[in-house]
């Protein structure tokens, strides 16, 4: 007699990560061998920002240098600068971010390095949790 199949995902491997685990059975969730559990209550979202994308716990130098690569990071292109009082205005805040974020790839200055090439961009990870329009948006009051 064949063996019957299993019934949903149970012990379903989908992909294989370097980032994230879960243990189902436990329910305990790690983020490169951290327990998140430790991570929410004692790392900032730059540290684990950091060690989501370098693969390891910053030092206390490499902090300061990913944290000066986030605020280099944050200044908005032409593009979303000159239009997000009107988006703002205009869209409610999902349809703006969805706006705003389109907007912020066309005018990403690095773009054009690795448009068909491949490559990424030394700091790419970093600049990408910087540039969030989103968080302009929220701090504008609507119609303003």
């Amino acid at each position: 007699m064949a063996d019957k199949p299993s019934k949903g995902l149970a012990d379903v491997v989908a992909a294989s990560t370097a980032l994230s685990d879960i243990d189902g059975q436990a329910g305990r969730l790690f983020y490169r061998g951290y327990d998140i559990h430790q991570l929410a209550g004692s790392s900032t979202f730059e540290e684990i920002a950091y060690l989501l994308q370098r693969g390891s716990a910053p030092s206390a130098g490499e902090l300061n240098g990913y944290r000066a690569e986030l605020v280099a990071g944050r200044t908005l292109g032409t593009l979303v600068s000159s239009t997000l009082p009107q988006i703002a205005a205009s869209q409610g805040p999902m349809e703006a971010m969805r706006s705003l974020v389109s907007l912020a790839s066309a005018d990403d200055p690095e773009r054009e390095l690795q448009r068909g090439t491949g490559e990424r961009a030394e700091g790419r990870p970093a600049h990408r949790a910087a540039a969030d329009p989103g968080r302009r948006l929220s701090r504008r009051p609507r119609g303003t």
